[in-house]
């Protein structure tokens, strides 16, 4: 996945380390541009260990922002979105977004991400195999709290009949794109 806004770029990689071939862990690599040159800024690592089994789901940036989602993380089963924080140059990882409590069950939160100013949607899609046509699609909304804290303002669910390929919200509403099954 890929996103960028202004002079940043954020590339998501399923495949990252030492052996990209056998790598099990993924990361997301922040890119600014002065005139025409692209140069690496940062590399987002959405857990301390890059040994573990991560899969990068979707990347998004805005501003000085930047939310990775991680559909498959060993830490968080049901998947997470981890935020992180520009501070000059420098990024830092800022929260850790988790499902809500009822989705524990359900792996992939994070498959689908994007961000505009503070505000996040973060979520997944499911099937539960009867009809094998029919997928559920679930976002949360998050958002910071006035003192750097990010905490859940919504969540929405729809019935859809194709597994969601990405999303973008632009502030004000979101679009879902769907991949055939």
């Amino acid at each position: 996945s890929v996103s960028i806004e202004g002079d940043t770029a954020l590339v998501g990689s399923r495949k990252y380390g030492a052996n990209p071939v056998d790598s099990t862990s993924g990361a997301a690599f922040v890119y600014v541009r002065n005139g025409f040159t692209w140069s690496l800024q940062g590399t987002l690592n959405v857990e301390n260990l890059p040994s573990q089994n991560i899969v990068i789901g979707q990347v998004d940036v805005s501003g000085d922002l930047a939310v990775v989602g991680a559909p498959n993380v060993a830490s968080h089963p049901g998947g997470a979105a981890y935020v992180f924080r520009r501070t000059g140059s420098a990024w830092a990882r800022e929260s850790t977004l988790l499902p809500g409590s009822s989705y524990t069950a359900v792996s992939g939160f994070g498959s689908t991400v994007a961000i505009h100013g503070e505000t996040i949607f973060a979520g997944f899609d499911w099937n539960t195999g009867s009809p094998s046509y029919l997928y559920y699609v679930s976002y949360q909304t998050f958002s910071t709290d006035g003192s750097g804290n990010w905490v859940q303002v919504g969540h929405h669910d729809y019935e859809i009949y194709n597994q969601v390929g990405g999303v973008d919200f632009d502030g004000q509403r979101f679009i879902v794109g769907v991949t055939p099954i």
